[in-house]
């Protein structure tokens, strides 16, 4: 006997694989892409894969492991460099199951939803966290710990783990009874050679070329007897990077030029920027630096405006007059190639070029934030190159403590409709979002953008995309509050709310959550919150249990915000409105998986006893059942259990009424 099957091997559009009605919501993705087409959470887990290839397990990772397995929790110490925040997110990828993100906790209030800063309700099922305090003092890790026990003890219950990165140096602040929980990890002596190779295998380098030594690697590790773990992680790729450019090369070589790199081009680039006197050829150096490896039409074009914007009153030569940009980019030790793409020739010393600008002329910064704003228009660049002259800003920017330059350019980008710059806004918010000195800042800054009003479809594009894309993957209780408002102010569209729906998909934490802000609303928000909760309370995935003991519908307290959420449904909204969601959640409560009585319940009870509302209730429950195809006999049964409770609560209300009736005659009539 031969049995047919339906196998689904890819998914790459909706796909339906449960009972009942499918909801599909859409957004206008895309921004945050990178010129690949890669999403964050794939560039997220890209990094991941990148670091387990290259790491190199210190001592105590295995202890360090062993506790976090049996108690969920590990509280991580070590030397500052010696990769206390690389080894947390190697434990936590050691034990996270398959397609799980790492979730980083803030210590952030947002919309004082919660007055824990530990909130155990932000533990999703199987949740792998990070805490990283490494750069915070003792008085922070004073308030974690106070608040520790409460969040420590929800975490077995769902099958969680948590790795806090501790300040260094405040084991004797650990509580006695918390001590099984630390572990301190240390680098091995002698490791950092251990640690090139693996960054060599990774690189696809014969590791063992690295036995036979060069004087640039040993004059690096005697000047620095022991670098920290992100200065030993540049050495490593400066070598692999020269390796590539010319792989004949003995290992000697690409140590001396990784070491030049690494600590000389700083000097190199000094020297260039002091010797080229003239603005023409100052104006063509910073250009190539930005634009390093980009088509000469767009380093040329991007000079002539740089030159410009420094010196607004310029009167330029006839282009005859000028000398051909070959010569003058030799006059920089710049070549073009057979493609027509412009590099120095002096290996990564458009790093250091640009560092030196925006370090050595403050004077400058604003010219050059503009200046970057405008070349990001210029039709010779192609899409990766604007990519790259993104990233460059945001780094000698953020460098210099100058945020507020991307910020600047993100809210300018966003005032046309043209998507390079929309794509260049999503991705320096991008950038500050992952840095960690001013992440926070872009948060708040994202957030203050949400409460407004006047937001074009523009920015509100980039914001939704940016909350949904980026915020979502490391932090998305964040991103759910701020896509929350933004969905609160959408008029036209619908691309916040559908962003949410998105979030929401497959995370009972995050739902919870949000059915708890849309039914605790305030008054200004009622309208808003009530019509995002008819959008947002679709039955699949309240019924669906997933991997837990019992789906969402089962727990009381979401029940509760379930039935003042149709309570408020069934009062502001017209029934017409209304009345495909309570179909939809007959659908559900018909289905196989799941007990529709909870679903039931929360319509009856959503109607308030009231008379009015039992009755189009009861109104919805007969154009559904009409609908039903002929002979569905658990269509038939649905539709009877609930006339049944119908009317179990109308007589409640008229037994109750009479009962009042009779108390208050009873009172008039007392003498």
């Amino acid at each position: 006997m031969t049995e047919t099957t339906t196998r689904i091997d890819d998914a790459y559009g909706p796909t339906h694989t449960g009972a009942g009605p499918q909801h599909n919501h859409y957004y206008p993705g895309g921004l945050s892409e990178d010129s690949k087409g890669r999403t964050p959470r794939v560039i997220a887990e890209a990094e991941l894969r990148w670091l387990r290839k290259r790491f190199v397990e210190p001592e105590g990772f295995a202890d360090a492991l062993a506790t976090l397995e049996q108690h969920h929790l590990v509280l991580l110490d070590g030397t500052p460099g010696d990769g206390r925040t690389a080894t947390a997110r190697v434990l936590l990828q050691k034990l996270a199951p398959a397609g799980h993100t790492m979730h980083e906790l803030l210590l952030e209030k947002d919309d004082a939803d919660s007055s824990r800063l530990l909130d155990p309700e932000l533990i999703e099922d199987e949740g792998r966290l990070l805490l990283d305090l490494s750069d915070k003092d003792d008085r922070w890790w004073r308030t974690v710990q106070a608040e520790l026990s409460a969040f420590r003890a929800a975490l077995p219950g769902r099958r969680a783990a948590l790795v806090v990165v501790l300040p260094h140096k405040v084991q004797s602040l650990v509580a006695s009874e918390r001590s099984e929980l630390y572990q301190e990890i240390a680098r091995a002596p002698d490791q950092e050679l251990d640690i090139i190779k693996k960054h060599m295998r990774a690189g696809r380098l014969d590791p063992t070329s690295a036995d036979s030594g060069s004087p640039a690697l040993t004059e690096f590790l005697e000047r620095r007897p022991r670098p920290a773990l992100s200065e030993l992680g540049r050495f490593s790729q400066y070598v692999c990077r020269a390796a590539g450019e010319d792989p004949r090369l003995p290992f000697a070589t690409w140590c001396t030029r990784a070491l030049v790199a690494l600590d000389g081009q700083s000097e190199e680039a000094k020297f260039r920027l002091r010797d080229t006197t003239k603005g023409a050829s100052r104006a063509l150096l910073v250009a190539t630096a930005m634009l390093h490896e980009a088509r000469s039409d767009a380093v040329h074009r991007a000079a002539a405006l740089l030159h410009t914007a420094v010196d607004p009153e310029l009167r330029t030569r006839h282009a005859l007059r000028h000398r051909p940009l070959t010569e003058r980019l030799d006059d920089i030790e710049a070549d073009v190639d057979a493609e027509t793409r412009v590099r120095f020739r002096v290996f990564e010393l458009d790093a250091a070029v640009r560092t030196r600008v925006w370090h050595d002329f403050p004077d400058l910064r604003d010219a050059l934030r503009d200046w970057v704003g405008e070349i990001l228009k210029l039709t010779e660049l192609e899409e990766p190159e604007r990519e790259a002259l993104v990233e460059r800003f945001a780094t000698e920017c953020l460098a210099c403590r100058r945020p507020d330059d991307l910020l600047t350019l993100s809210r300018r980008w966003t005032r046309t409709s043209d998507e390079p710059q929309l794509l260049a806004a999503a991705r320096a918010l991008r950038h500050g979002l992952k840095n960690r000195e001013f992440g926070r800042l872009f948060r708040g800054n994202i957030y203050d953008w949400a409460l407004d009003w006047r937001l074009s479809p523009a920015q509100r594009r980039v914001l939704v995309d940016v909350c949904l894309g980026e915020m979502a993957v490391r932090h998305p209780y964040q991103a759910l509050v701020r896509l929350h408002h933004l969905a609160r102010r959408e008029r036209t569209t619908h691309h916040a709310r559908d962003a949410l729906a998105e979030l929401l998909k497959n995370d009972h934490r995050l739902r919870r959550r949000m059915l708890n802000r849309l039914t605790s609303t305030s008054p200004s928000h009622l309208d808003a919150d009530t019509a995002l909760f008819l959008s947002l309370s679709e039955p699949g995935p309240l019924g669906a249990p997933g991997s837990r003991s019992q789906p969402l519908i089962a727990e009381s307290a979401v029940q509760r915000d379930l039935i003042t959420g149709w309570a408020r449904v069934f009062r502001d909204l017209p029934v017409e409105r209304w009345t495909p969601g309570v179909h939809t959640w007959l659908d559900a409560a018909r289905g196989e998986l799941w007990d529709g009585d909870a679903f039931l319940h929360v319509l009856v009870k959503a109607c308030e006893g009231r008379g009015d509302r039992l009755g189009l209730l009861n109104l919805a429950r007969r154009r559904w059942a009409v609908a039903q195809p002929p002979g569905d006999g658990r269509a038939a049964v649905l539709a009877g259990q609930l006339l049944g409770m119908i009317g179990d609560a109308q007589r409640a209300r008229t037994t109750g009424a009479r009962r009042a009736s009779t108390r208050e005659t009873t009172e008039a009539s007392a003498p």
